[in-house]
Parts: C-alpha cells; structure tokens; sequence
C-alpha cells in the first residue's frame, strides 16, 4: 500500500464513520426531514463528479414532461456567488449566468425550456421558493443524495464501477461509500464501463438498477444556433469537467483525429487568456476545429480563435426507461394516497 494513502486511510475510516452516522440519524428521525408541498425525487452521486447526474436529471424531467406533468429542477449552484436560493430559469429563458449560479445549473436552464429552475445551497428554501413563484410539481434535485434534510420520496443514485470499489475521502473520491447505496430506491450505472462489481449489484437487486449511455452525438456551434456540424477532421479537445479522458474518447469515437488537448480542473472559470491560449494551442496543432462540452460551452461568453469552436453535444440513453417511469409513477400515487 503507498504511504499517502496508508497515512488517509484512518481519515478516511474516520470520515466515513461519521458520514454513515449522520445517514443513520436522519434515517431513524434523530434528525427531522422537511416535505415539500411537491413529489421530490433526487438524483445523487457517491463520488466527486463525473457521475452523469446532471445529464440524467435532464433526460428524467424531458421524460416525465413529455407525459404530461408539470417539471420543476433544484440545483446546487456550486461554484456560484453565492448560495442563497435563486431563480435560474422561469421557464421562459435563463435569468442568471455561470458566474452567479455555477455552470451546471445555467446548462440545466438551457437545456430545460419550460421547466424552472432554482438554485441553493438549502435545498428545503429553494424548493419552497420554486413551489411559491411556480405552484406543485415534481421536483428533482440535482446532486442531492447527501442533502437529507430535504425529505425525497424517491431516491436515484448513478454510479460507475470504479465507484463500487472506490475509497471514501480523503484516502479516495466518493463523500460516502457503496453501503450508503441501500438507501438509494433506484441505482443508475455507466454501461461504458460496466463489470464485475454491477454485475453483483445487479443480481443482488435485479429490479433496482439501470444503465446510462450517452448517445446521439453531435456537433454544434458555440453560438447555440441548433445546425449540427460535420464532424472536424482534426479536433483540438478542451474543457474543465470532472473526467475529461471520457470527452476525448467521445471525440475519437466519431472518428474525430485529437491533435491536441488541454484540460481544466472541473467547473474552471476560463479568462479571455485561457481561451487565447487554447486557440493558440490548436492553431499550432494544425486542428481544423477547437471542441468543448456543453457544460463547458456555458462558461465560454465568446470565441475570437481563428479555428472555430464546436460543442460535442451528447443525451443520455436509459435502459428500460418505460420500467423507470413505471416507478416514479407509482412514487406519485404513494405520495398522493399519503395525503387523502
């Protein structure tokens, strides 16, 4: 075992200790949870980015709308000014920009048309500011398996492999560990990378968890004009996101060339000189386009690079979504019984 993470590991145990404690606590009402007017359904993660929890959240409230029901999204607004409860989207069009309210939740905001959006570090305030501007509807709460104050009638959480066998901090990246999953109703996987811990997860709960795979690839211009693009011959890939290694294979998968590429830490605010520099970068590595994620295209105001800048845009495909509707139908109707 390597010394540094010989010396975390009773950190680690400390921490997870604690974390589990806490779960425990809110579990046998030693702590009260606050309802909402609202059906609350949470999507969460056990590691530090790079869970596809935002993208998931999006393909749930386009699913659930497109049945009929009104859809409204709590974010985190991490990496914002500030974490007071404010409202990101009316519906109509953004209000606020990835400065004030972080980029995941203004990526939300776009591609949510007709569905509000409120940010806050207080789940419970920002779900009651969203149900008193906009009235009842199904929330779902980006990030939101460690916010347990906010009671949810269903709980979705996405992990990868690596997850199953990963370490909690500070010794490894997950904020709790695999046994924390037992309070998760519904279990989402990356089937990309998918193996011998799922396949376990899987038989031990056959009913409970899906696959995630991101599809319907596409190239787009960063002026958001919706004409998707042929694919570049050569790309130079940039962005600030949790697991960049994964956009460049996206890239390559389309059988894009890499010329170059440039990683950021994950939610980077890029300056007109990060962005100068990139442009730099891929003029000088013969790329015939410069390519980002959608996450990061909402961090980036303008481009001024002499090669054009793409946006490789992606959507989440759920496995058995029918079976998934399914459940949060039957959520609803619990929650609906529980107050007649």
């Amino acid at each position: 075992m390597p010394r540094a993470l010989s010396t975390l590991t009773p950190l680690a145990w400390l921490y997870g200790f604690g974390v589990w404690l806490r779960r425990q606590a809110y579990a046998r009402g030693m702590f009260p949870q606050a309802r909402l007017r609202s059906p609350v359904i949470s999507v969460g993660g056990l590691a530090m980015g790079g869970s596809m929890k935002t993208p998931l959240v999006v393909e749930l409230a386009r699913a659930i709308s497109a049945r009929g029901p009104a859809v409204g999204v709590l974010g985190h607004g991490y990496r914002g000014r500030d974490g007071s409860p404010r409202v990101v989207s009316d519906g109509a069009k953004p209000l606020e920009t990835a400065e004030t309210v972080g980029d995941e939740a203004l990526l939300l905001a776009y591609e949510l048309p007709g569905c509000p959006v409120v940010v806050g570090r207080d789940k419970v305030a920002a779900g009651r500011l969203l149900e008193k501007r906009f009235g009842k509807r199904i929330l779902i709460v980006d990030s939101g398996f460690q916010h347990l104050r906010l009671f949810r009638d269903l709980d979705i959480v996405s992990v990868s492999e690596g997850d199953l066998g990963e370490r909690v901090l500070p010794a490894g990246m997950l904020r709790e560990s695999a046994r924390a999953l037992k309070a998760a109703h519904l279990i989402f996987t990356d089937r990309e990378t998918d193996g011998a811990r799922v396949a376990r997860l899987r038989a031990q709960r056959p009913s409970d968890v899906f696959s995630l795979a991101r599809a319907d690839f596409g190239f787009f211009p960063l002026e958001g004009t919706g004409l998707e693009q042929e694919p570049p011959e050569r790309a130079f890939a940039f962005c600030g996101i949790g697991k960049p290694e994964r956009f460049v294979m996206d890239i390559k998968a389309r059988g894009v060339t890499v010329a170059g590429q440039r990683f950021f830490r994950d939610h980077h605010r890029f300056t007109e000189q990060d962005l100068r520099d990139v442009a730099t970068a891929a003029t000088t590595a013969g790329a015939t386009a410069v390519v980002t994620t959608a996450k990061d295209a909402v961090r980036i105001d303008a481009w001024s690079g002499s090669v054009p800048l793409l946006v490789l845009s992606a959507r989440l495909d759920i496995e058995n979504l029918p079976a998934v509707l399914k459940r949060i139908d039957r959520m609803i109707l619990a929650r609906i019984k529980a107050k007649s």
